[in-house]
């Protein structure tokens, strides 16, 4: 067995290589040291392109939701979690102090001189906070002292002259600073060094075309001059001053004597095109350089498949979530844990983080999904030690007491022989398309089953699923918005209180749109194992994407057809579930936030007691995250997605060949509209009735079902029956109008098939 070194001490240093306290890792005289400042300032003041590829990194990660978060659900950690907010984002404004802080992408680093004060506030007593966090210009940063043993920095050199004169030595201890790329202990590698070599040629050639273009303006002169006639003679001298200025003046015009001869050539040989072309090589070569090269797809006669596109921007999106981690990585490392080592000594074990959402989410769809396959494969089991590890790794709500199994008997309890009921008692049933023997079934086994043949059933189970995160989420946002303002009520003078409920940011809806969006993800996916079992002659039929469909689509709202993010669901899908997701969750942060104003307004009024008016704001959010229009949401935004992902793949070409009819399913319908359609069978290509597929209206539970070219004994198909303007009323989901409006497309698709 080899003996084991167990090494405490460091012997070496990281290489980083230094001279004359100027890092010297660059080959070019003028980028190095502070003139390579000066020159990336220019570069990014000046150039378009620059600019362009600058703004295309940092616009999203200052247009991202920025946050803290506890460290747990204790009231110690909200607390401290609290100050750190306003720390953050009250006293210093952390979003005008991105822009400074995103300097280290075009420089390598930015410095900030950390700034305490001590303040009070009503709500934290008396607390040491940030007074600023002053940025240095890395133009003035002219040295930089390290240990010569360990090459860890200890101190920069700033020197500025001018009004604002300044020649100090910071410590390293009062300093945050950002790197990008940092290797060893250099003062990392700035984002613009690559696109120097492309920005100098770029400006040499502009330089020459417009040379170029000057000269093939102005036709150059030709002048024969008499042989009598030396270039001593003040004739001479005359005509030559005479050329000079038609040159160079629009008004310019030369006479002369008989036996002197003048022709102008014209210059054709000069094509500024060319120089245009180069120059547009390297524009896209800077852009290239920071992987920003899809901003170039389909511009300047350049090609590329929307795949290719898809997938460079996916790469370049990745690459600047990077960067905004790598900014909470050093405040959650350096600047938090000595501002709350300052506010509550060894209090508090585990501190709270400074997190970001917003900018990418393919990170953690492309996990879910591949959890997902092997769990319904086998080859992981869906357990308790899972299920904890994706709650924490996403930051889902605890789940409920109780094991696993227990839970899910209280999620299944419902296998499609009863119907649920909303508050309003408007629920409709839904018929079983087969009949299957279920007895000797385990529960997890005739829960499957019972999915697999209703999609009533699924409807209602992932309304549950659905319920939950709404409620989980809007209970957070609700809690959160009724701190911030009880914060700024006790803040405002008496005067001033009732403006307490003016400019609230609420926090939390980035989160909770992306767990709704994958909550919507998981359930597209299982309608669609679902819908394959139905016709299982295209179970493995690719869906294709028809761009008519889509077009409708794009042009009816706000979806874009490049929006497409999840690859393993139809893009109509995707697009419903981006869409449902951030309107959903928009519409009810709106209507809590209109709740607890409506109460908070009422109240402020009638008592100066800030225990009251809490209390009354509270019970009000708690009251519309309860209420019954949650649960409707959550039905309705099931039967939604569950509907649609079998219409999609109904209407694949492929899967359209291998069906004769379509029967609209609802064994207890409550509304005119489903009582009129239920049961009905109608042809495939019946557009007329198509327009009224499910769901129609809140709570709706039907669905469509399908026969089968291959069945022997074909039901009767019928026309659609007379609508009248009560069962029109009775249909209250916008959604019915875009599919009105999208099979109107589909027509020429539906008939001949």
């Amino acid at each position: 067995m080899t003996d084991i070194i167990f090494n405490t001490k460091e012997k070496g240093n990281s290489g980083t290589p230094i001279s004359a306290l100027v890092y010297d890792n660059e080959y070019l005289s003028q980028l190095s040291g502070v003139q390579a400042h000066t020159v990336y300032n220019k570069m990014r003041r000046s150039d378009p392109q620059v600019r362009k590829v600058l703004s295309a990194i940092t616009s999203p990660i200052k247009a991202a939701s920025w946050s803290i978060e506890p460290a747990s659900e204790e009231p110690k950690d909200i607390e401290a979690a609290a100050l750190m907010e306003r720390i953050f984002f009250t006293d210093l404004n952390f979003d005008s102090k991105l822009g400074e802080i995103l300097t280290f992408l075009a420089h390598g680093y930015s410095i900030f001189e950390v700034i305490h004060e001590n303040k009070t506030s009503s709500d934290f007593g008396a607390y040491t906070g940030l007074a600023n966090l002053a940025f240095r210009n890395q133009s003035t940063i002219t040295e930089w002292r390290v240990d010569p043993k360990t090459s860890k920095l200890k101190e920069v050199h700033q020197e500025s002259s001018g009004d604002a004169e300044v020649d100090v030595w910071l410590k390293t201890d009062t300093l945050l600073m950002f790197f990008n790329e940092r290797e060893g202990d250099d003062n990392g590698f700035p984002l613009l060094r690559p696109l120097y070599g492309p920005y100098k040629r770029k400006l040499m050639t502009e330089t020459l075309k417009m040379v170029g273009i000057e000269r093939s303006a102005i036709p150059t002169p030709t002048l024969k001059v008499p042989q009598n006639i030396t270039p001593k003679d003040e004739e001479y001298k005359a005509a030559v001053s005479i050329l000079s200025s038609f040159t160079s003046a629009e008004n310019s015009f030369i006479t002369y004597p008989d036996g002197w001869e003048l022709d102008l050539h014209q210059n054709q040989g000069f094509d500024p095109m060319k120089l245009e072309d180069s120059i547009k090589r390297e524009d896209e070569k800077m852009a290239g350089a920071i992987l920003a090269t899809f901003l170039e797809l389909g511009t300047g006669g350049n090609g590329g498949a929307y795949a290719l596109g898809e997938n460079l921007e996916r790469v370049f999106t990745q690459v600047i979530a990077s960067f905004a981690k790598s900014i909470a990585t050093t405040i959650n490392t350096e600047l938090i844990p000595s501002l709350m080592n300052l506010n509550l000594g060894d209090a508090i074990e585990v501190m709270p983080k400074l997190t970001v959402s917003g900018i990418s989410e393919e990170a953690g769809m492309e996990f879910m999904q591949v959890v997902t396959g092997y769990a319904n494969s086998g080859v992981i089991q869906k357990d308790e030690q899972l299920e904890d590890h994706v709650r924490k790794l996403h930051g889902l709500p605890k789940k409920a007491e109780g094991t696993m199994l227990e839970n899910q008997e209280t999620a299944g309890g419902d296998n499609g022989d009863s119907d649920s009921t909303d508050n309003n008692g408007d629920t409709d049933g839904g018929a079983t398309p087969t009949d299957t023997d279920d007895t000797a079934l385990s529960l997890d086994e005739g829960i499957k089953l019972a999915e697999a043949k209703n999609p009533k059933s699924l409807i209602d189970q992932e309304a549950k699923a659905i319920d939950e995160v709404m409620k989980s989420n809007l209970q957070f946002i609700g809690e959160k918005l009724v701190a911030d303002v009880m914060r700024k009520y006790k803040q405002l003078p008496e005067n001033g209180k009732l403006k307490a409920i003016d400019n609230i940011k609420l926090g939390g809806t980035a989160k909770y749109k992306r767990q709704l969006k994958g909550t919507l993800t998981t359930t597209a996916n299982k309608a669609l194992d679902q819908v394959k079992t139905e016709v299982p002659t295209a179970s493995d039929v690719k869906l294709k994407n028809n761009e008519e469909f889509f077009k409708a689509l794009d042009d009816f709202g706000s979806i874009k057809f490049a929006d497409s993010e999840f690859s393993s669901l139809p893009a109509h899908v995707r697009k419903l579930i981006t869409l449902q997701s951030s309107r959903i969750v928009d519409r009810q942060a709106a209507e809590l936030e209109d709740r607890v104003a409506f109460v908070f307004m009422q109240n402020e009024q009638t008592t100066d007691s800030a225990a009251t008016i809490e209390k009354e704001i509270s019970d009000a959010a708690n009251d519309y995250v309860n209420s019954g229009a949650i649960g409707t949401g959550a039905t309705t935004t099931s039967s939604t997605i569950v509907n649609q992902t079998r219409n999609e793949f109904f209407f694949d070409d492929e899967v359209l060949e291998e069906i004769y009819a379509f029967q609209f399913n609802n064994s207890d319908p409550k509304t005119d509209i489903c009582k009129k359609l239920a049961g009905r069978v109608f042809a495939k290509n019946d557009t007329e009735f198509l327009v009224y597929s499910p769901p129609l209206h809140f709570n709706c539970r039907s669905f469509l079902s399908v026969v089968l070219q291959t069945k022997k004994n074909k039901p009767t198909i019928e026309p659609l029956p007379p609508i009248t303007e009560t069962d029109r009323k009775s249909i209250n989901l916008s959604e019915s109008k875009k599919i009105e409006k999208v099979l109107d497309i589909l027509e020429h698709t539906c008939k001949g098939n």
